[in-house]
């Protein structure tokens, strides 16, 4: 995931490079960033298996069924 190595290179060479000058353009970016991956890894997911739980158990059933196969 790209989100993911903009956050691993910057965050390698601020502990890295002694003389690194970040600016409120680079951390504004970085909060975005690490809010895309939030989103995407935890907040996403979380809404998804919410929706899926409120489906009718009858229907979560026959979910069931059909994905353990033959």
């Amino acid at each position: 995931m790209q989100a993911m190595d903009v956050l691993r290179f910057n965050g390698n060479a601020s502990v890295h490079e002694l003389h690194r000058e970040d600016n409120t353009e680079t951390v504004a970016a970085l909060f975005k960033i690490l809010h895309v991956v939030v989103e995407r890894l935890v907040t996403q997911p979380r809404q998804i298996n919410e929706l899926h739980a409120a489906l009718p158990e009858g229907v979560r059933e026959q979910i069931e069924k059909r994905d353990a196969g033959p």
